[in-house]
């Protein structure tokens, strides 16, 4: 069936949208050719994991050539994500203070080969 659309899921879209305008070195031409705009499954996002409910649990980017640093709009997926895997890409800068309320991240994952 069709998932419900919730603040959750609106705040989580513009959390992952806002991720990957800021590392995607192509931008706002990755976030359209992959359909992240609008009322469209978050789930089915390229490195998204989801759990039952639909909500973002996971980001598997690793090897992905991402570029710049991370937003702090990450923060706002702090209500379920237990994954984060950004390794082995060419992000810069520092942590944003928002990665630390993710109080359910058990994994992240942000080494260079």
């Amino acid at each position: 069936g069709a998932l419900l659309y919730t603040d959750q899921r609106a705040f989580s879209q513009y959390s992952l949208v806002a991720f990957y305008l800021s590392t995607s070195a192509k931008g706002m031409e990755f976030v359209k050719s992959n359909r992240m705009m609008g009322n469209y499954d978050e789930c089915t996002w390229y490195g998204v994991s989801c759990d039952e409910n639909g909500i973002v649990i996971g980001l598997q980017m690793e090897s992905s050539n991402l570029k710049g640093s991370i937003p702090p709009d990450i923060g706002i997926l702090s209500n379920k994500l237990s994954y984060l895997n950004l390794s082995d890409n060419l992000l810069s800068g520092s942590l944003p203070k928002e990665i630390f309320s993710l109080t359910k991240l058990s994994s992240l994952y942000l080494s260079k080969k």
